[in-house]
């Protein structure tokens, strides 16, 4: 027994080790942007369904030293963010911002991807170049971007794709659903400011910039159409082309809210079926790394069961909460956000819990509802419509 107990520490240690080895990696900085550029920045912002704030949050326009074309968009005229996003318009150009909106239809079950490649051929009002193309999920604030760090990278000839660590902050109003979710994004290895660590190499959609020449020669955005997971397979597809995805030394603060814990869950599930069509042994990641905790106590309890001394079990068990919490400490600090010992108990609870049931659902099935409809994801993440049951009608 005493090699089970040594086993379930040597874990703990890996996995706060692991945290330790991303944190170191996390600080690297973006090289000087370019004095030449020749162009504008491209800047994406699409837009689905009616959010708190969304019109203060695409009103604002992203930082930056380098001209900037901003285009919110919509998947259907009658998208309840349409006249929101006409109203950002208004106010971006009563500013002096260069900007425009659109409707750009469904080309496949994946919406966001059918705005973003009509969107990019859609020429700029002045017709000039685009020397980077950057992609802001509608839940970001405008004015939080430092497009500098994202595009300098580009300009340079250093990568073909950047992006920025996406992290929510959480606050004490925020409901259960909420805060279990920034516990995931801002206290446990899923921390995507020590993700970028671990995989620089991946690419979160949330936040990024691309070259316009290295996304057409990958098919651009109307190749990603079928697929959920979208950000990942970019990614596969610039590096299978030689090109380089790096994550910009900047993070950006989701302002999403609202959510119950059973959407949360949903959400975290859906990343893991994605990462079980297109890198199904990195599903092991999650038990053994992101959300080890459960499963090194349910071992603590079998060694007990078989007659570890008890004092070996307690020890062993303190030493993985232990780690668990540095994990935490890791997390929340590279995310910006305070750390005090209520708050990073809560977030060991809080993601734990949450990461597990999301890992279990994603083994069971592929099956998930996103945006309405009933999807499957099939073989290399390709999004498959659900048919109705048999004999069921529409009208």
């Amino acid at each position: 027994m005493s090699l089970l107990l040594g086993a379930v520490a040597l874990w703990a240690a890996v996995a706060l080790a692991a945290a330790l080895v991303a944190d170191l990696r996390a600080g690297r900085r973006s090289p000087p942007l370019p004095g030449d550029a020749a162009g504008r920045v491209l800047v994406l912002r699409p837009c689905a369904g009616q959010e708190p704030g969304l019109l203060d949050r695409l009103a604002a326009a992203p930082r930056g030293t380098l001209p900037v074309h901003v285009r919110l968009t919509v998947a259907t005229a009658d998208d309840p963010a349409r006249p929101v996003t006409l109203a950002a318009t208004a106010t971006l150009q009563a500013a002096g911002a260069s900007a425009d909106c659109g409707v750009y239809p469904p080309r496949g079950p994946n919406e966001k991807c059918s705005q973003l490649a009509g969107a990019t051929a859609h020429p700029l009002p002045d017709g000039g170049p685009v020397v980077a193309v950057v992609v802001m999920d509608s839940d970001l604030h405008g004015a939080d971007v430092d497009l500098d760090a994202l595009v300098a990278p580009i300009l340079a000839g250093e990568a073909a794709a950047v992006w920025a660590a996406p992290t929510e902050p959480g606050s004490p109003r925020s409901g259960l659903g909420d805060r279990a979710s920034a516990a995931v994004l801002a206290g446990s290895l899923h921390a995507f400011p020590l993700l970028r660590g671990i995989d620089p190499h991946g690419l979160v959609g949330k936040c990024f910039a691309v070259a316009p020449v290295a996304l057409a020669a990958v098919g651009g955005f109307a190749g990603l159409v079928d697929h959920l997971g979208e950000d990942m397979e970019l990614s596969a597809r610039l590096r299978a082309a030689g090109h380089r995805v790096e994550p910009a030394p900047t993070v950006v603060a989701s302002m999403a809210s609202g959510r119950s814990p059973g959407q949360v869950v949903a959400r975290l599930a859906r990343w893991q079926l994605v990462i079980r069509a297109q890198r199904p042994l990195l599903l092991l990641s999650y038990p053994l790394l992101f959300s080890p905790l459960p499963w090194q106590l349910l071992a603590l309890a079998l060694a007990g069961a078989l007659g570890a001394a008890p004092a070996g079990v307690v020890l062993v068990g303190l030493a993985c909460l232990a780690a668990r919490v540095g994990v935490a400490s890791l997390a929340r600090r590279r995310s910006g956000c305070p750390v005090g010992p209520l708050a990073l108990l809560l977030d060991v609870g809080l993601a734990e819990a949450v990461l597990t049931l999301a890992t279990a659902r994603a083994l069971v099935s592929r099956r998930l509802a996103w945006r309405g409809r009933a999807l499957r994801i099939g073989p290399g993440g390709r999004l498959e419509r659900e048919a109705p049951p048999q004999g069921a009608t529409s009208g």
